[in-house]
């Protein structure tokens, strides 16, 4: 159950809300007091937990506070999550964790098991083609439960037009080891931000995708505080309330980059960046990037490629050589933005 509270001059009240299969259950009153409940039935659990995220955004936007307090655990599950979270590429871990979810009787346990076969080189190829078949069989009967809030862009998202599949690769979620491991999004919109940056299931994503953005009027979407007013491209203001975005390795913004589209705003991307301390590739296509404050930054040790295209102005490659956090790099892909090649809009 998640806990709320608003306080002011004149009231005192709370909120409470649990989540359970296609319903949720609410509790509000006068702090002190019993006050009322109400159930109300969605009848699928994805529409649940749709309408639970959507009803959640609205009383914190209304002035309510969390008050849920934490409830830490040193289970099975909980330590061996910590393991692979430490350390993804520790196999042993994943096939710990697998073992023990299949002891729970939980299918993700066999999703790991098979896709950690799948792995293996010496998996003999009869053996390959039956393991191929039963991970799409789990996943079709469970990928949507794994995938919880962000399935219903990630798998009923609108197709892409045939114009758009010849620049972008189709798939828009990968699983890796039983774990929600990429995430490709065509083009970010506030709501799937604000999912995005609610869902549990990125905690383990190490590959980020966000090749568009959504051009949204403050009318297309709830005002929040997650969002400044004004913003052509709100969504990305919005995804920055993501806790999950710790384990990135590799992280793009902007059109690919055989389309040659210049128009993917990078206003947010050292904030993006920052928060990913274990990058170890970066490919911002984007313009309106901070270069001073993007080569300054003190949280890259591990990156390896650093691509920037489509930047206007001096790019302070200074700053970048006297910055020993980018001892590692390895690739340095740079591609100013000007209209003719006598234009010194920009220049490296």
């Amino acid at each position: 159950m998640r806990k709320f509270k608003f306080v002011d001059d004149q009231s005192y009240k709370f909120w409470n809300i649990e989540l359970a299969g296609s319903s949720y259950t609410v509790a509000w009153g006068r702090i002190g007091t019993k006050g009322q409940s109400k159930t109300k039935d969605f009848g699928s659990e994805a529409a649940a937990q749709k309408a639970y995220d959507k009803i959640i955004q609205e009383k914190l936007s209304e002035g309510y506070v969390e008050i849920t307090p934490p409830t830490p655990t040193a289970t099975t599950d909980n330590v061996l999550e910590k393991a692979i979270a430490h350390d993804f590429d520790d196999v042993a871990a994943h096939a710990a964790f697998a073992d023990w979810l299949t002891q729970q009787g939980d299918p993700r346990g066999e999703f790991i098991q098979v896709q950690l076969a799948l792995e293996d080189p010496q998996t003999p190829a009869v053996q390959r083609k039956e393991l191929q078949k039963r991970e799409a069989e789990l996943f079709q009967a469970h990928g949507r439960t794994w995938l919880g809030s962000l399935a219903e862009e990630l798998l009923d998202g609108a197709p892409l037009s045939e114009w758009q599949r010849q620049y972008r690769a189709p798939e828009r979620c990968q699983f890796t080891r039983g774990w929600l491991e990429m995430v490709r999004i065509p083009y970010l919109s506030v709501a799937f931000a604000r999912a995005f940056a609610r869902a549990p299931e990125a905690r383990m994503l190490r590959r980020l995708y966000i090749q568009g953005l959504a051009y949204e009027d403050e009318g297309d979407y709830e005002a929040g505080e997650d969002v400044p007013v004004g913003s052509y491209y709100p969504a990305v203001y919005a995804i920055l309330r993501s806790p999950y975005l710790g384990n990135v390795r590799v992280f793009h913004l902007g059109e690919p980059e055989e389309e040659g589209n210049c128009h993917t705003s990078g206003e947010t991307a050292i904030d993006l960046v920052s928060r990913m301390p274990h990058l170890e590739e970066l490919y911002l296509l984007a313009h309106r990037v901070d270069m001073k404050g993007l080569f300054a930054l003190k949280t890259l040790p591990k990156l390896r490629v650093l691509q920037l295209y489509h930047n206007t102005g001096v790019h302070p490659l200074e700053i970048l050589a006297e910055n020993a956090t980018f001892s590692n790099l390895t690739h340095l892909l740079l591609y100013p933005h000007a209209l003719e090649p006598e234009d010194d809009a920009a220049y490296i």
